[in-house]
């Protein structure tokens, strides 16, 4: 079997450990920000988008950042999790243009077939790689080192 070019791999690998932490930083900032245990233990099961929406809401009403700045990141977090989905619930696909092209993400899930032309190729994924790391060192200047309680 071919395998897929490793730096096709890497840049998957990348984005989805981002994603991990970006998530991790969400739910150690909603248990600093929003104290209430019996509640926290059960907002962090929540989908993300929930969870973002809590956290967006907590860091307007109780921090002095300015809400121009949170509204931005969290448009920037919420489009990375829909990218996420697309990477982490679709299949890899190989390329038949030869092995420098290394493969492609065929975005298929909740699609009735597989007509669909949505594509995401190694372009595409340093692409999300790039801002999935840019949104996390923006997050993590955004949270303090001391509400992190991970």
């Amino acid at each position: 079997m071919k395998e897929i070019e490793p730096n096709f791999h890497a840049l998957i690998g990348g984005f989805i450990h981002q994603c991990g932490a970006i998530e991790l930083l969400i739910n150690a900032a909603i248990k600093n920000y929003c104290p209430e245990e019996i509640l926290v233990t059960e907002v962090v099961k929540l989908p993300l988008f929930k969870r973002l929406n809590i956290l967006k809401r907590a860091l307007k009403e109780r921090t002095e950042i300015e809400h121009p700045k949170i509204d931005l990141l969290f448009k920037d977090l919420d489009e990375l999790r829909l990218e996420r989905n697309k990477v982490a619930h679709n299949p890899i696909l190989l390329s038949s243009l030869g092995e420098t092209e290394g493969g492609e993400i065929h975005v298929v899930r909740f699609k009735s077939d597989c007509s669909n032309d949505e594509r995401i190729n190694k372009e595409r994924m340093h692409e999300l790689a790039c801002a999935s790391g840019a949104a996390l060192r923006r997050l993590s200047e955004l949270i303090p080192y001391e509400k992190r309680n991970i």
